[in-house]
């Protein structure tokens, strides 16, 4: 009998393209903080930039962080303009929520919540309601670009 022990696997990078497949958003854990990048026609019009949030109690969130398990989704939007060049909307997208947790402390929980569209995109955060973290007071949200 032949036991091999390999070390756990951690996803540290994970990317959604837009669904016209022109847009592309990448996300990547690195030793400092994790960054995102967006890349048109493949190519960079935003370098890796830096993400991390402030808590005026629990500190910093962004450094010691994993990727846990990544949710990819389809969507459309569809509105009413009041006023332009079509008064009715068709707005498709994809989306990918990353689910980052700290490794050590309280192990806190934030979503980013990434939505790629034709002809942009978007991200936010969300903090979802968990049992080691009832309260918080967020501080500085500290996105670059």
């Amino acid at each position: 009998m032949l036991i091999i022990s390999l070390p756990a696997f951690s996803q540290r990078k994970t990317g959604i393209i837009s669904p016209d497949g022109r847009i592309k958003f990448t996300f990547a854990l690195t030793d400092s903080l994790p960054q995102y990048s967006v890349a048109f026609k493949k190519h960079t019009i935003i370098r890796p930039s830096a993400l991390s949030l402030s808590f005026e109690k629990d500190g910093d969130f962004g450094k010691g962080i994993k990727i846990t398990k990544v949710i990819f989704r389809k969507g459309t939007d569809d509105y009413s303009l009041v006023a332009g060049k079509a008064k009715k909307v068709r707005d498709q997208y994809n989306e990918s929520i990353i689910p980052l947790q700290e490794t050590s402390g309280h192990k806190r929980l934030v979503n980013l919540v990434v939505r790629v569209f034709n002809d942009g995109i978007a991200f936010r955060y969300e903090i979802p309601r968990q049992g080691s973290w009832s309260s918080y007071a967020l501080t500085a949200e500290n996105t670059t670009f």
